[in-house]
């Protein structure tokens, strides 16, 4: 297990960036849950790698970003089902996996180990959870992308793009659709392209998710010379967001805070895509809210008010 001194849970200065105690605690529980996923992927040779705002710490901070406040993960599709099926199974109590795969109401193409659950805030095991996780009281988690292959045949990959699109677009809107009685036609379109069946009942949204999950698998890495997290290509158009897959034929180990974390041989390559100018520091949010934990603070506080 890691083992995060105090001075690392103190309020500190950080390239002109004031990072709160509160946010070096829920560094620290990320922190913990990552080495959780490690010791797990170790364990069974999954392989994996830092992603978007962690590789960018990793290789610019040799750490967390200072104004980030979440660890991504990516794993090639092989590695993270594999990862899905024995996490439940491996990890230490109270953390749990949360994905398409162990929960129905999973929201997303994203996995997420998390230290505790929703359910765990404001009952009797709070305080112990609590102390546990370095005196942070939020759920706090790990993202996991799962990367794809995409055909080599430019014709299937357009194909694979636009059927992703479409059931993708389902389930991330399935609230609005079903509010504005859009949903029976686009259900009955999305039949006619996949030669699924997809009733109206209260697993649908669920089933829409599962059948994007496996148009995003549809093709080896046989049959392709590049991955993707899906979302990514079918969100920017006006670029090529695909990454050749020689930029993950090998990893290696950097520093990362007090551990490390591997990296992909390509992440040079990646950097440039994502950010550009990667070397040149640009204060920001990422594609959330910060701090993450805002919200879950503002529902702790109603909680414990009608708790009296």
């Amino acid at each position: 297990m890691i083992r995060i001194d105090e001075f690392f849970l103190q309020e500190e200065e950080r390239e002109g960036f004031l990072v709160e105690a509160m946010m070096k605690r829920a560094w620290a529980t990320e922190l913990l849950v990552l080495s959780e996923i490690d010791r797990i992927c170790e364990k069974y040779g999954i392989s994996y790698q830092a992603n978007y705002g962690t590789l960018l710490g990793a290789v610019r901070h040799r750490g967390f970003v200072p104004w980030d406040d979440d660890i991504d993960l990516s794993m090639k599709r092989e590695d993270f089902m594999k990862f899905v099926n024995l996490a439940p199974h491996e990890l230490p109590e109270p953390m749990r996996l949360q994905s398409i795969e162990t929960k129905k109401d999973h929201f997303g193409a994203v996995a997420a180990v998390v230290n505790r659950t929703t359910a765990d805030v404001g009952i009797d095991k709070d305080a112990e959870y609590t102390k546990q996780f370095y005196d942070c009281p939020y759920v706090v988690g790990v993202d996991i992308y799962p990367l794809d292959h995409i055909p080599r045949d430019p014709d299937e990959a357009g194909l694979q793009r636009v059927l992703y699109e479409s059931v993708y677009d389902a389930a991330y809107r399935f609230d609005e659709l079903q509010e504005t009685g859009a949903l029976p036609a686009i259900l009955k379109e999305l039949e006619r392209l996949t030669g699924e069946s997809l009733p109206e009942d209260e697993h649908l949204r669920h089933r829409l998710w599962v059948l994007s999950e496996r148009i995003a698998m549809l093709y080896s890495e046989e049959e392709s010379d590049h991955l993707i997290w899906m979302p990514d290509w079918i969100f920017q158009y006006e670029i090529d967001v695909r990454r050749p897959k020689t930029w993950y034929e090998k990893t290696e180990r950097v520093p990362f805070e007090m551990t490390t974390i591997p990296i992909p041989c390509g992440y040079h390559e990646i950097l440039t895509l994502i950010y550009g100018d990667y070397m040149m520091p640009v204060q920001g949010g990422g594609a959330h809210d910060y701090p993450f934990y805002a919200k879950q603070e503002e529902a702790r506080q109603e909680f414990f008010r009608r708790r009296g």
